[in-house]
C-alpha cells in the first residue's frame, strides 16, 4: 500500500466524501483526487491537519509503519496504542558550516521546515537529537529516491554499517558507510553509476559524520 492508497483509506475510514475531506484540508475536490490517484501527494501542512484533526499516525501515512489512527481505534478494532503527541522536527538544509558534525551547538545551519513525527523513534532518542533531512540525490537509489525524507540522530555514530548524514566541504549529504575491520571506511553508493570511495584508517578520521539515518520516509512532495 502506497501513500496515496493510505490517504484513500483513512478518507474512507472517517466516512468523508473528497469534497468534504477537502473542505477541512482547505482543497478542492479535484486536489483530493488528485492526490489519490497518485498525480500528486499529499503535503507537510496536509499530514499536520490529518494529525491535529483526527489523530491520523503521519508515520502510518508514509510508511505503513504502525496503526492508522493514534487515539486507540487503529485498523484492527481490539488496537490499544495511545495517542503520541506529534514532535515537529527541523529540516535540514543540504547547506552548513564546515564545522557541523564536529560542534553543534554553534554550527551554522538552515532550517527548510519541520517535519511531524511521532512514533517509535521519539521514545529512543533525545528529541532535541532528531533531525530530518531532504534527499536530492540519486546516489542511493533505488533504496532512496530523490524526494525523500530520511530521519537522522546528531551525534549519533555507533560505528556500524548504514547510512549516515555526512559534512563534506559544508555540504550534507546522505551516504551508505561501511566500516572495514583496519579502521578504514568504504562509501559505498547503492547507484552503480557511481564508483565506491575507500577511505583509510588514517584518513577515516576526517570523514565528518553529522549522525546516523534510523528511518526512511517515502516522498511526500
Amino acid at each position: 500500500m502506497n501513500i496515496r492508497e493510505r490517504f484513500r483509506k483513512v478518507r474512507k475510514r472517517l466516512g468523508l466524501k473528497q469534497a468534504e475531506i477537502g473542505k477541512v484540508l482547505d482543497l478542492s475536490q479535484d486536489a483530493i483526487s488528485a492526490i489519490e490517484t497518485g498525480r500528486n501527494k499529499p503535503t507537510l501542512d496536509v499530514l499536520s491537519i490529518l494529525y491535529n484533526n483526527y489523530d491520523v499516525n503521519v508515520e502510518w501515512m508514509l510508511t505503513g509503519n504502525g496503526t492508522m489512527f493514534l487515539n486507540g481505534i487503529g485498523e484492527d478494532e481490539g488496537s490499544t496504542e495511545k495517542k503520541q503527541a506529534a514532535i515537529y522536527i527541523p529540516v535540514v538544509g543540504a547547506k552548513v558550516s564546515r564545522e557541523y558534525g564536529t560542534v553543534f551547538e554553534n554550527a551554522e545551519i538552515t532550517i527548510e521546515e519541520y517535519f511531524p513525527l511521532s512514533g517509535k523513534v521519539l521514545n529512543s532518542f533525545p528529541v532535541d537529537k532528531i533531525k530530518a533531512f531532504h534527499i536530492v540525490s540519486d546516489i542511493l537509489y533505488p533504496f532512496l529516491s530523490a524526494g525523500d525524507y530520511v530521519v537522522f540522530i546528531e551525534e549519533f555514530r555507533p560505528k556500524t554499517d548504514g547510512i549516515y548524514i555526512v559534512n563534506k566541504s559544508g555540504v550534507l549529504s546522505a551516504q551508505r558507510i561501511i566500516y572495514r575491520t583496519d579502521g578504514g571506511i568504504v562509501i559505498s553508493p547503492d547507484n552503480q553509476k557511481y564508483p565506491p570511495e575507500e577511505i583509510s584508517s588514517q584518513d577515516a578520521g576526517k570523514v565528518i559524520i553529522a549522525g546516523k539515518v534510523v528511518s526512511k520516509l517515502q516522498s511526500i512532495l
